[in-house]
């Protein structure tokens, strides 16, 4: 009788959670949030963001380094491990003082972002309404790794006896990188390191020197993943370089007092599984603009060693868009434009190779060959381009790139064929061939259809990353 019962009230409970969930009506508490695991994860973090940006942006493209404007720590998901207004955030206002609500009532504090908070939005009545809060998991093992730590007790629980500044990026470059970059960096790396030891509230100074001085170096950018630091402006902040390292699951519009649950389209393993920031996941993004995605012209010298000047901030499937040019134009906006496109070679980066070193050409589909135009759509694995006024198309064989010309025939592997090669073959196609007509492209066993035609750069549509709210 006792099981039974004990059944029947265990069935009611099953009963009301789902009726509660299904309505989705009830908030919960952000004490109900459970302590994050700084070490294996998850790791439990909030993101300030007006509602637009949650519902037109985040929900059906996820983050992006295309949407991350100017940041002062560098790019990244600007996130709070607690809000503001919990006592674990150790927040202090800019005497120092424990000051855990200015960013919920509007407060005093001089600092805008305490006042009014990131993201605030029109209210319509002409006032400042604050903005909606994120809450945010962190999707993969060991979520900080890579991160430079100034807050003591995580970088005890991540680093043990290597927590100081010094030995926190040793572990992260390389003791061979690390000895060679304190030939020039030495004196910033002394600096930082006496900034780690001042109060825990000014440590932001200490990040903002890491992110200026030393991931100016596309080695070191590469390496270091994310910033963990208190600021008197900020709270307890934690930057993801990793634009896939976070799960939304709740949002709220309280400021952090109370959350309501995030439905998805489909799981965040499959969509982190099918994206990839390129620009991020190159060590690149800082060096160009975002809504451009062109270099910034204050890095040409720096990355002299980058062969692009051009790279799409996402996928358009397994494949990213790469450009480089010998002439490039500045625009007024102090930006390179691709208006140009005479001047203009492209290519594309392979996803599987998107990590494989630091050779950047060894990731693309043909590393020794630009192209004039390419198209931006893969049809059954092949893609039409263009070079010298002749049409070619690109097939993917299991990751092995081939070359065939407009009547379908095998030019050969893109790995080893140059400039030359195909200038020679040209040569020999000419003489053997009389109608050498190259004005339309056949694929293997099919005709190109119209959606992979060479589309003018500019006009190229963003790819939409399916993350939205069901229907």
């Amino acid at each position: 009788m006792l099981i039974r019962k004990t059944m029947g009230l265990f069935a009611n409970v099953v009963r009301s959670i789902l009726k509660e969930d299904r309505n989705n009506k009830d908030n919960f508490n952000y004490k109900s949030i459970p302590n994050s695991n700084f070490v294996s994860g998850p790791v439990y973090v909030y993101h300030m963001t007006n509602e637009s940006n949650l519902k037109g942006g985040l929900l059906k493209t996820g983050w992006e380094s295309y949407y991350n404007s100017v940041n002062s720590y560098g790019p990244g998901i600007y996130t709070t491990i607690y809000p503001s207004f919990d006592p674990r955030a150790n927040v202090k206002d800019e005497q120092g003082r424990p000051n855990p609500t200015l960013d919920y009532d509007g407060g005093s504090s001089r600092y805008m972002a305490r006042r009014i908070i990131y993201g605030q939005k029109d209210n319509k009545g002409g006032g400042i309404k604050p903005a909606i809060m994120i809450a945010c998991k962190t999707t993969k093992a060991n979520p900080f790794n890579g991160f430079i730590v100034f807050d003591e007790k995580i970088a005890k629980e991540l680093y043990h006896n290597m927590w100081e500044f010094r030995n926190q990026l040793k572990s992260i470059l390389g003791y061979r990188l690390y000895d060679e970059i304190s030939k020039y960096k030495g004196t910033i790396i002394n600096q930082i390191s006496d900034l780690s030891y001042r109060k825990m509230y000014e440590r932001g100074e200490a990040a903002y020197m890491v992110d200026k001085y030393l991931c100016n170096d596309v080695r070191i950018n590469k390496k270091i993943r994310g910033l963990i630091f208190h600021g008197p402006g900020d709270g307890f902040v934690a930057i993801f370089r990793d634009y896939n390292a976070l799960e939304p699951f709740a949002v709220s519009y309280d400021c952090g007092h109370t959350f309501k649950k995030i439905e998805v389209e489909e799981t965040y393993e499959e969509y982190n599984n099918n994206n990839v920031d390129i620009r991020s996941a190159l060590g690149l993004d800082r060096f160009f603009y975002p809504k451009f995605d062109t270099i910034k012209p204050e890095y040409w010298k720096i990355l002299k060693d980058v062969p692009f000047k051009y790279i799409s901030s996402t996928l358009f499937g397994n494949y990213g868009i790469v450009g480089t040019t010998n002439n490039p134009k500045v625009t007024m906006s102090q930006y390179i434009t691709t208006d140009n496109r005479k001047d203009w070679k492209w290519n594309y980066i392979y996803k599987p190779l998107i990590n494989n070193g630091n050779n950047y050409m060894a990731m693309t589909v043909s590393p020794n060959i630009w192209f004039d135009e390419i198209s931006n759509k893969w049809n059954n694995n092949t893609a039409v381009v263009m070079k010298d006024n002749k049409l070619y198309t690109i097939h993917n064989n299991n990751g092995e790139f081939y070359l065939y010309d407009g009547k379908n025939n095998e030019i050969g592997n893109l790995k080893k064929l140059t400039d030359k090669d195909l200038i020679l073959y040209n040569n020999k196609a000419e003489k053997d061939v009389i109608d050498n007509t190259n004005n339309e492209v056949q694929t293997q066993n099919q005709n190109v259809n119209d959606d992979n035609k060479l589309e003018p750069l500019e006009k190229r549509v963003r790819p939409k990353r399916k993350f939205g709210t069901r229907k």
